[in-house]
């Protein structure tokens, strides 16, 4: 959807008005318990500003930033580094500390995101070519990687939807700076129905929806494993094209699509079912 707009509008302008958009959905239910938890909200204030400079202002701007200059493969191949930056910050302190099953779960996981990623013709990654916008997109999904891990060791007293509007505030006065500055440079947007329809299904479903349920999951099973989630992100867009658009169903989604599977399953198994049956037959 993004890459789809951001012909219409600007990049930080697309982020601004995602979050305004979701704010303005999001406010009447939670402008309550937003005033009910000022303490908690004054308390936690710096951590929620640094959470949403990560995760909600800076990804979104630099992603579609990237997406201007950049090809879809090569922002897909490169979102594949989030799980990878999250290794490395353990490894220097910043996290958790990884486990084998979570760094096993990236190494099976990603040959099927390359493969459906490539349509099943992996030799194409050799004759990729980079742009600034590959930059643009790096840097951002190193900020989701942060913000993933803050979300997790932060856990904030603030009712869910209720930590999303403020950090969607947050966000909006950290861009509204850089919108001023695009509309100084020239940089217009065009209104059509596409680009508001597009707004406000970016607004409603993938910032308030996805953003609610992915923090919740973070937090409960942690930043890492829960990265590997994102590589199911090609498999579903393979779902969405045989049932919306008629394409067909290959060899290689079936097998990227297993092999992912397969990665989010190890990282995530707490017990194989094998040690507990016998186990039981032990005891």
């Amino acid at each position: 959807m993004a890459r789809s707009l951001i012909e219409a509008v600007p990049p930080v302008t697309l982020a601004f008005s995602r979050w305004a958009i979701a704010l303005v959905v999001l406010l009447p239910f939670t402008l309550g318990p937003l005033i009910r938890h000022r303490a908690d909200l004054r308390r936690e204030f710096w951590r929620i500003a640094f959470v949403s400079a990560c995760g909600v202002a800076g990804f979104n701007a630099m992603i579609f930033k990237g997406l201007h200059t950049t090809t879809a493969i090569n922002g897909a191949l490169i979102n594949a580094a989030t799980p990878i930056y999250i290794v490395l910050l353990s490894l220097v302190g910043i996290g958790e500390k990884s486990r084998w099953k979570q760094i096993a779960g990236v190494v099976v996981s990603l040959p099927g995101l390359v493969l459906i990623i490539t349509r099943g013709a992996p030799e194409r990654i050799l004759t990729l070519q980079f742009v600034d916008g590959d930059l643009w997109v790096a840097g951002a999904m190193f900020l989701w990687a942060l913000y993933n891990i803050y979300v997790r060791q932060w856990p904030s007293k603030l009712p869910p939807l209720a930590f999303i509007s403020a950090t969607a505030v947050i966000a909006l006065v950290l861009l509204a700076p850089f919108v001023i500055l695009e509309a100084a440079e020239g940089m217009q947007t065009r209104l059509t129905e596409g680009a508001i329809g597009g707004a406000i299904y970016l607004g409603v479903f993938a910032s308030v929806g996805s953003y609610l349920v992915w923090n919740f999951g973070v937090r409960r099973i942690g930043a890492g494993p829960a990265s590997l989630f994102q590589y199911l992100i090609p498999v579903f867009a393979a779902i969405f094209a045989v049932l919306l658009i008629d394409e067909s169903v290959q060899a290689y989604h079936v097998i990227g699509a297993a092999l992912i599977v397969a990665g989010i399953w190890v990282a995530n198994a707490r017990r194989l079912p094998w040690r507990r049956r016998g186990t039981r037959a032990a005891s």
